[in-house]
């Protein structure tokens, strides 16, 4: 019997976890949460295998309760469910995580999710999958740069903090180029907004 813990600050995608739970006669649902430090309290007592839980949580967030199990070395395997895991995979296995869902995970792979971890694999949904594929894809070698010259210019600016118009006074570019520079820096590092494509350049060494 696999013991697990679900929590989510939204009562519907809770239900629907403890549901796919509870459908399963090899896992044991411990207890059911609806904050992260009704989790955690829940997390100390019960002990669960599997803990299933949501990101998105006031108070404490899902990454958080993460780190404070790791902290407690509480021998529970923390899956992340979030919205759009495609652009935190890489970041949250690096701090722990046993696994990252979509919300839009079926019952079914939940339920596989939960055996995989609790055997000590690591369960990533399609999304996740795919980030952590082309995260592998961008970090091997290749024989020309990642970026180009002008490229590189416009990412370091950026790192400094300098907008599209600052940029393009700098490089003595029209702001439209630039923009189109940084979107281009955006698909080719995997990032949404500014913060998250520096920390992905700095991972890379593309950035000090």
């Amino acid at each position: 019997m696999i013991d697990v813990l679900v929590c989510d600050a939204q009562p519907m995608f809770l239900d629907g976890l403890a549901r796919a739970i509870r459908q399963d006669s090899e896992l044991r649902l411990v207890a059911e949460a609806g904050d992260a430090p009704e989790a955690l309290a829940a997390i100390r007592a019960h002990k669960p295998a599997v803990a299933l839980v949501a990101r998105e949580l006031e108070d404490l967030s899902g990454d958080r309760l993460l780190a404070a199990v790791l902290r407690e070395r509480i021998p529970t395997r923390v899956v992340l469910i979030d919205a759009q895991p495609e652009g935190s995979t890489w970041d949250v296995l690096g701090e722990g995580a046993a696994g990252l869902l979509s919300r839009r995970a079926s019952p079914d792979a939940v339920r596989t999710a939960v055996r995989r971890v609790a055997r000590g694999g690591i369960a990533l949904g399609p999304e996740a999958q795919a980030a952590v594929a082309g995260e592998i894809r961008a970090r091997r070698p290749r024989e020309r740069p990642l970026l180009s010259r002008r490229e590189q210019e416009v990412l370091e600016l950026v790192g400094d903090g300098l907008s599209a118009p600052d940029i393009a006074a700098r490089l003595q570019l029209a702001t439209s180029t630039v923009r189109s520079h940084i979107q281009r820096l955006y698909d080719k590092l995997d990032a949404t907004e500014r913060a998250q494509l520096v920390r992905h350049a700095m991972r890379r060494k593309l950035l000090d």
